[in-house]
């Protein structure tokens, strides 16, 4: 994390200073440093939730997690899955056009922040279920887990 942290504010200055900020240029070593460590922390968030998903759903089946902290891990991640979307395809319209901001067509820059809104959206509602679950959202998600049948006891025989 602190090298993510230091890696992210080393590109930030660095394009500063170069005066990325002034020209709005998508170019150089600063502009890939600072990017690549937004892509980067965007992948550690996206995948990280998925995972302990994945241990969640094994813990629900043993009787030891609650379905909606299961589910909550879930929505993290494809919350995060589309802010991964959202970072990555902000920039393709300027790689396209080799980061010349005069070059930019318009009508493909407009697609581009159409479909990032879009995702946003996607992005909202998952991270706002995920930490402001409605009632109507808890009992469908404690509904459908009742239906899942759950792993049974080992039996070790006779205990004696």
């Amino acid at each position: 994390m602190v090298l993510f942290g230091a890696t992210l504010a080393t590109g930030y200055t660095g394009y500063w200073l170069t005066g990325g900020f002034h020209t709005g240029v998508f170019a150089g070593v600063w502009l890939w440093m600072l990017y690549g460590s937004f892509i980067a922390v965007a992948a550690w968030v996206m995948i990280e939730p998925l995972v302990y998903h994945r241990t969640m759903q094994k813990r629900l089946q043993l009787g030891l997690a609650e379905p909606m902290v299961v589910n909550r891990f879930l929505l993290w991640g494809v919350g995060s899955v589309l802010r991964f979307v959202m970072v990555v395809g902000g920039i393709i319209p300027s790689v396209i056009f080799d980061g010349q901001k005069a070059q930019l067509r318009p009508d493909a820059v407009g697609w581009t922040l159409l479909a990032v809104a879009l995702v946003g959206v996607g992005v909202a509602v998952s991270y706002s279920l995920t930490f402001f679950p409605t009632k109507g959202y808890v009992q469908f998600i404690e509904d459908r887990t009742a239906r899942v049948p759950k792993a049974r006891p080992i039996d070790h025989g006779d205990s004696r």
